[in-house]
């Protein structure tokens, strides 16, 4: 898993995490000060973590969205298109799971909501409402939501942790050191 951000000295990295059932751990950050986060330069990072974790060991890669991720995605599938072992999945990671966990958070709530006669009154189009209706109650949305929940619930704590302007780092190695030892 791959996403990058600016360190308190405003410095661009990017991170590289690894994951499995068992949970996550913290690869390393890649320091781009005075790099252009081309599709290129982000490629040939993902090949030196792909070397360092052994990339017989990897099923997925996971990026954001940006353009750049999508070029390197691309160079990497590319290159190890022969293994047959590598997907590119682009996701929002940094906003989808405190969503996600926010939608658990309220799910209740919101299943109230959607059962309550207010809802049922509404003027809007029966389709959509009848959609959201269904997509709250859906079993099999929620099933995958916990999963993804459970599979992120340690990075989603880190990023809850860090999400200060205060000197964060010792913490992250806290948390690492932590979940290194479960």
């Amino acid at each position: 898993m791959s996403d990058g951000w600016t360190d308190v000295n405003k410095k661009p990295l990017i991170n590289f995490i690894a994951s499995n059932d068992h949970g996550s751990v913290f690869v390393r950050a890649a320091n781009c000060e005075g790099h252009r986060k081309y599709g290129f330069f982000i490629a040939g990072l993902f090949n030196e973590v792909l070397k360092e974790v052994e990339n017989a060991n990897v099923v997925q890669l996971i990026t954001d969205n940006a353009a750049n991720r999508k070029k390197a995605g691309q160079l990497i599938e590319r290159d190890f298109s022969k293994l047959n072992f590598l997907q590119i999945a682009q996701t929002r990671f940094a906003s989808i799971t405190p969503t996600l966990w926010r939608f658990k958070l309220l799910e209740e709530s919101l299943r109230n909501m959607v059962v309550s006669n207010q809802w049922n009154q509404m003027r809007e189009d029966a389709t959509k409402t009848g959609l959201v209706r269904f997509r709250i109650h859906d079993d099999t949305l929620r099933s995958t939501m916990d999963y993804i929940l459970e599979f992120t619930e340690s990075i989603h704590e880190m990023i809850r942790i860090c999400n200060t302007e205060k000197p964060s780092l010792h913490l992250i190695y806290e948390m690492w050191d932590t979940l290194l030892m479960k």
